[in-house]
């Protein structure tokens, strides 16, 4: 089990129109290009309890606070969503709940936490 747990058995919800919602997910080298070429990304930590390492600079919004965070934000922001869930199961659970709120480009990180840390990429501990 990954640092600071994961929302468990993730069930899509009721699509909002007639398509159903797909997780979207980005890979950690397509991450890393836009990391690098400067692009602004919203990291957003999932977990329930931020216990250890994250992602460097990242947010940490429990999943129990996301809607409240994400009515502060544009919803054309770029978001990646991560966990360190098998599956990404909590952050794909973020990432549906912010299409469902009309976000365009919200994505779980295939891989999460550690695969952002088998890359060999920037963490820190907070406390």
């Amino acid at each position: 089990m990954g640092l600071g747990g994961c929302a468990g058995a993730v069930q899509a919800p009721a699509p909002v129109s007639a398509e159903a919602l797909v997780v979207r997910r980005i890979g950690i080298e397509e991450t890393l290009r836009r990391v690098d070429a400067g692009e602004d990304v919203i990291f957003l930590d999932t977990r329930e309890r931020a216990i250890g390492p994250m992602i460097q600079d990242a947010v940490h919004v429990p999943y129990s606070w996301l809607g409240k965070w994400a009515k502060e934000q544009p919803k054309d922001a770029f978001i990646i969503a991560y966990c360190a869930c098998l599956n990404e199961a909590s952050a794909a659970r973020a990432v549906l709940d912010l299409q469902r709120e009309g976000f365009t480009n919200a994505y779980a990180l295939l891989g999460g936490f550690d695969g952002w840390v088998s890359a060999g990429r920037p963490v820190e501990v907070r406390r």
